[in-house]
């Protein structure tokens, strides 16, 4: 019954549409094939909108880095193919550039510190030992004159003999000490300076690093989606900054 009542609408609908649009004739001139009707199947269209995201992805973050954030300095076009080791993101490295160099020239610094610490060591030790040495042959001359036998020379003689004696013992003591208070001295020193070229060592093994990853290039070959900036809603852009963490570029893994 509705499909009749359907055929009958559109039957209606179309003559009247043909009458309008003809041109002006007599209505006598009409034949009844210029009327036709079909009987057919309504269907609903749906425009649907919005974006395709893969189920599983490789995401390209802003890496970890001593700066807390990073500025956009070339990034790949969005949908672009890639081949695996292609640039995908690089971010601007100035600032690391010239932290570099501040720390090549801080190990630089701590290298000569070093030398100049190990030769103050070197130098000071060879220094105690030839006071020590000295000292240890005063109070060998110092043993042989006190064991003059008594009645070879005056009182005055046999005193001052002990008291050289006592003063050749107290300086070998103090040889012995200033020695060993050298090679710790020495010893200290070295191990600060060591510790000071290490420190910067590692300053600038993670100053290179860093510029390093500041270029990341594609771990494999696939299809490169820019990310969507989390606050205004839009792809990534070059000359955007954003902090560590956040996703730049994604790859869909298609198998």
């Amino acid at each position: 019954m509705i499909r009749v009542l359907f055929v009958v609408f559109a039957g209606i609908i179309l003559a009247t549409a043909a009458m309008g649009c003809a041109p002006s004739a007599p209505a006598s001139d009409a034949t009844a094939d210029d009327l036709v009707s079909r009987l057919g199947r309504l269907e609903s269209v749906h425009l649907l909108t919005g974006t395709l995201r893969a189920v599983q992805s490789e995401v390209i973050t802003v890496p970890r880095t001593q700066q807390r954030r990073v500025t956009i300095q070339w990034l790949v076009e969005d949908g672009a193919e890639v081949s695996e080791g292609d640039l995908l993101v690089e971010f601007d490295n100035t600032l690391f550039t010239t932290n570099l160099e501040e720390k090549e020239t801080a190990v630089i610094s701590a290298r000569r510190s070093l030398d100049q610490a190990l030769a103050q060591a070197d130098a000071g030790l060879i220094e105690s030992e030839i006071a020590l040495r000295q000292a240890r042959i005063n109070l060998q001359k110092a043993e042989l004159d006190s064991r003059v036998p008594t009645g070879l020379r005056s009182e005055y003689e046999d005193q001052q003999a002990t008291l050289a004696l006592e003063r050749a013992r107290s300086a070998l003591a103090k040889a012995e000490a200033d020695q060993q208070a050298a090679v710790a001295a020495g010893t200290a020193e070295t191990a600060i300076a060591r510790e000071n070229l290490a420190t910067a060592e590692k300053e600038l093994d993670e100053a290179e690093a860093s510029i390093e990853k500041l270029r990341i290039n594609a771990p494999d070959d696939g299809l490169a989606l820019v990310s969507v900036h989390p606050w205004e809603g839009r792809r990534h852009q070059v000359g955007d900054t954003l902090w560590m963490g956040l996703p730049v570029v994604e790859m869909p893994i298609l198998d």
